[in-house]
């Protein structure tokens, strides 16, 4: 059975104005049962948090997302990343610039490998970056919703 959580680097609770810069954060993985979802994040930020900034950061070779984010005003500025999520977005206010998205790789459990995961009313202004994904079958853009 899969671990309940395995994030890298979490931020939770009601922080706020926090800049995260120059990180990386790779191999968070869970191996759970094909059935069950595999967690494994590199970043995430939790509801209630907001004012969080993450500048030239990586995070690579995670079995869920690479960021798993819920905060709100959240900026992503030259972020690298390559996991089965690359970004794995449930914000109402997200901006995402000058990025690098590399082949989004799927390593079990329900679902798919997509770079960019947006929840059901989740919305974010992508500016600028690269997506490369060498693999025609997997998604650039999923948007989830209930139901």
């Amino acid at each position: 059975m899969g671990e309940k959580d395995v994030p890298g680097i979490h931020v939770n609770s009601t922080a706020h104005n926090v800049v995260l810069r120059k990180l990386s954060m790779m191999n968070n993985c869970d191996h759970a049962t094909d059935a069950e979802y595999w967690k494994g994040d590199g970043f995430t930020t939790g509801r209630g948090v907001y004012n969080v900034r993450f500048e030239n950061v990586t995070a690579t070779n995670n079995t869920d997302g690479d960021y798993d984010i819920e905060s709100s005003n959240m900026v992503l500025v030259r972020a690298f990343e390559g996991t089965t999520h690359d970004f794995r977005l449930w914000t109402t206010s997200a901006t995402i610039e000058n990025v690098t998205s590399v082949d989004a790789t799927y390593y079990g459990g329900p679902g798919r490998a997509t770079h960019v995961w947006l929840a059901d009313g989740a919305q974010a202004a992508i500016k600028d970056g690269k997506i490369t994904e060498p693999n025609p079958v997997r998604s650039i853009f999923q948007h989830w919703h209930r139901g």
